[in-house]
């Protein structure tokens, strides 16, 4: 008698649900109340416009990330070509003047400590962290050596649980709390996610591209 499984929702989470299923010898069927599948990762057309939902951002592009192998096993990355940003936000002040909050840290602690030198200590505090981000990533498995080695970004997580507002306002000058702010707000998220962000960027092991919904479907069928 051969095994099977029912998942509810072919989002990219059924999917790639269906995909291990098979892969482990489960007979697999996906419901899903839209008429294609792909949950939120899914486009549009409205008049002259397309509103595309697809994947713009990746976590584990590195060959040597746990969550590479993940991407290779449902189909998401083969043929893909990465795109690496040299910076995460650019914004202009009053005057016009563009300031860049680079992936790379050397280079952002360079640009901040032009802004602001009398917050040398909290720049290089954010910096430091950021490094720190660079060294872990998000356990694929939760065994016990993964968890203990995300003790360290677990920490910064905790120290970093505050908005991106309230980072802001420990700096001295207002124009670096304006760099800072309108750089890394995420919709009032913590600041640690923009930092982990940055950190993924910086190490080369977070990227943008967009995956097609029709190769993970056929990873499925096949």
């Amino acid at each position: 008698m051969s095994k099977s499984i029912i998942i509810i929702g072919g989002g990219i989470a059924g999917l790639c649900s269906g995909i291990y299923a098979r892969l482990n010898g489960f007979e697999t069927d996906i419901y899903e109340m839209h008429t294609i599948p792909g949950g939120v990762c899914t486009a549009w057309k409205r008049k002259d416009y397309i509103f595309d939902g697809s994947l713009s951002w990746l976590t584990g592009t590195d060959p040597k990330s746990g969550f590479y192998k993940l991407w290779e096993d449902i189909g998401g990355i083969q043929g893909k070509e990465f795109y690496y940003y040299d910076y995460f936000a650019k914004v202009m002040d009053e005057q016009g003047k563009i300031m860049t909050f680079y992936t790379d840290p050397d280079k952002l602690m360079e640009q901040m400590m032009a802004i602001a030198p009398e917050d040398k200590m909290i720049i290089h505090d954010i910096i430091n962290d950021i490094k720190k981000f660079m060294k872990h990533e998000m356990p694929v498995e939760f065994k016990l050596t993964e968890i203990i080695n995300f003790i360290t970004p677990m920490r910064l997580f905790y120290k970093y649980r505050i908005s991106v507002k309230e980072l802001a306002a420990k700096c001295k000058s207002r124009k670096l709390q304006y760099f800072i702010t309108q750089s890394l707000d995420w919709h009032g998220m913590p600041a640690a996610f923009s930092l982990w962000a940055i950190a993924l960027m910086a190490g080369r092991n977070g990227s943008g591209e967009n995956t097609s919904i029709k190769e993970l479907t056929s990873c499925i069928s096949n």
